[in-house]
């Protein structure tokens, strides 16, 4: 686990994708859990479609209770990444 926060305009959503894509790409990471502001989720599953495009990336947050077990249960059963809100 590890907690990353910076001043805003550094980069960070960027380095968390690539330094996960790499994970995922070496195979030492099967499941991650991303937890943030409710206001950050949708930029964050925007720039994963954007820079990581093949990475399953489920939100887990404002969608029905049926939805988000689904994805859950999609990220169980193969590689990927929840995103979520505190």
């Amino acid at each position: 686990g590890g907690i990353l926060a910076d001043d805003m305009g550094l980069g960070k959503t960027i380095q968390v994708i690539a330094f996960l894509s790499g994970m995922f790409d070496a195979e030492l990471v099967q499941h991650v859990l991303l937890i943030m502001p409710t206001t950050l989720v949708s930029s964050w599953l925007a720039e994963f479609a954007r820079w990581t495009p093949g990475l399953r990336v489920k939100e887990f947050h404002g969608t029905s209770k049926a939805e988000r077990t689904r994805n859950l249960e999609r990220v169980q059963r193969k590689k990927g990444i929840v995103i979520t809100s505190y």
